[in-house]
C-alpha cells in the first residue's frame, strides 16, 4: 500500500503468515476475500485488517488519490478511470526509497516498460495466459524470460 515502508509491509505480511500458521488459519481463509477494506488504517484489526494486508500484497494494481485500493480494475495502465493511477505512481509513496520486484499484473506487461524514477521492477510476462516466464537478475536488472505453458504437454 502507498502509505507503507518496505518495513511496514514485511512486518504486516508477518501477521498473515502468524494468521495462516496458526490455529485460526480457518477463521482467516474463510473471511480472507472481499474488497473492502479499501483503505489502510493503523487501527484496523481482526479479518478487516488481514484482508487489507492479503489485499495490498496481492491484488493492488491501482490507487486512488487519496491512496485506497481500486481492486476493480486489472488492465494496463491508460485504461483504468482517470481517478486512478497504478500503485507505484502513488504520490508520497512511502516505499519510493527501495526497489521493489513485483509480479501478479500480467496486464501490465514489461514490453511497455515501467519508468525507472519509480524503483520497481515487473516481472509477470503472462505466462500462464500463454506469454513468458520471466526472471529478473538483481545485481544488474537484467531481465530473463522463456515461453511460457501452450497448454500441450
Amino acid at each position: 500500500a502507498p502509505q507503507w515502508s518496505v518495513a511496514d509491509a514485511e512486518s504486516l505480511a508477518g501477521e498473515v503468515q502468524t494468521a495462516l500458521a496458526g490455529e485460526g488459519r480457518k477463521h482467516f481463509l474463510e473471511n480472507m476475500y472481499g474488497d473492502k477494506p479499501a483503505r489502510w488504517r493503523s487501527k484496523l484489526s481482526g479479518s478487516k485488517r488481514l484482508r487489507f494486508i492479503t489485499n495490498a500484497l496481492t491484488r493492488i494494481r491501482y490507487v486512488d488519490a487519496d491512496g485506497a485500493l481500486d481492486l476493480a480494475e486489472s488492465g494496463p495502465p491508460g485504461t483504468q478511470p482517470k481517478k486512478l493511477v497504478p500503485w507505484f505512481e502513488s504520490p508520497g509513496r512511502r516505499s519510493l526509497d527501495e526497489a521493489i520486484v513485483f509480479g501478479h499484473w500480467a496486464t501490465l506487461q514489461l514490453e511497455q516498460g515501467v519508468d525507472a524514477a519509480h524503483r520497481v521492477f515487473h516481472v509477470d510476462t503472462g505466462c500462464v495466459w500463454g506469454g513468458r516466464l520471466t526472471a529478473l537478475r538483481l545485481d544488474d536488472q537484467k531481465y530473463f524470460s522463456v515461453p511460457g505453458w501452450s497448454g500441450h504437454l
